[in-house]
């Protein structure tokens, strides 16, 4: 009643700003200092909650403005860049089962893939990164970019084992042929993403640096885990099988 009071004092032009003719609806302007969007969340979540217990049943009380609705939308997005990285996963699994036709070599790729990029999520957190609209799409720019090296050295090793069906000669037949090329893509890109660090825009510079540490760890993680992953396992056996098979489905005219 009070503020009611102190509102219907004003001029006109101001009280107009407040609430409308009728006094159905009154809007209360809150400064904030808080910038991380959970915050924010969790402080909009606890103001409705203290108007819906202070206030009588019939006044609502509801949290808009810009900051709000750009809270809203960064969690939105963040939530759905969670489902479409999970299946970007299942996707990269699929398609390189049923390319290598193993379902083996469909795992190896994608733990090699998934682990860097677990490993950029977990080195934001050390370093109090916060995931925000730019670096909530780190992850599914880099598996795009990255799973294109693990294609190529896949493919180059089950040509080599073709070839010797030996898992260590054809490993290194495999690297010594794509080795380089993937070295000096992977490094390209990274220095292409890291012009974006010398941006005064933090969000800009995140995403620069990120990416391009994602760049070199999956680079990383091509040629020594993916070679680690291939001998432990006995891929060879895979790879002949899934060959003859292919091999079995084609018939002379």
């Amino acid at each position: 009643a009070a503020i009611f009071l102190t509102i219907d004092q004003e001029e006109p032009a101001v009280r107009a700003h407040h609430v409308v003719e009728d006094y159905s609806a009154m809007s209360v302007f809150v400064r904030s200092q808080l910038v991380s969007t959970s915050e924010l969340a969790r402080a909009v979540e606890r103001i409705e909650d203290l108007g819906r217990e202070l206030l009588p049943p019939w006044v609502r009380v509801q949290a808009t403005g810009t900051v709000v609705i750009f809270a809203k939308t960064i969690a939105a997005l963040v939530n759905s860049q969670r489902d479409s990285l999970g299946l970007a996963f299942l996707l990269v699994f699929l398609v390189m089962a049923v390319l290598f036709r193993s379902p083996l070599v469909g795992l190896v790729a994608m733990v090699s893939n998934v682990i860097p990029i677990l490993f950029i999520f977990g080195m934001m957190g050390w370093c109090g990164v916060s995931l925000n609209l730019g670096t909530s799409i780190v992850a599914s720019i880099s598996l795009g970019i990255a799973v294109d090296d693990t294609i190529h050295y896949l493919m180059g090793y089950r040509r080599a084992y073709e070839r010797l069906r030996d898992r260590r000669a054809a490993m290194e037949a495999a690297l010594r042929r794509v080795a380089r090329p993937v070295v000096f893509t992977s490094m390209a890109l990274a220095l292409g993403f890291s012009v974006l660090c010398a941006s005064d825009f933090g969000l800009l510079f995140a995403v620069g640096a990120l990416s391009a540490v994602t760049m070199i760890t999956c680079l990383v993680s091509d040629l020594f885990l993916t070679s680690a992953l291939i001998q432990t396992f006995d891929f060879g056996r895979n790879l002949k099988q899934s060959s003859s098979s292919a091999n079995s489905g084609v018939t002379a005219p």
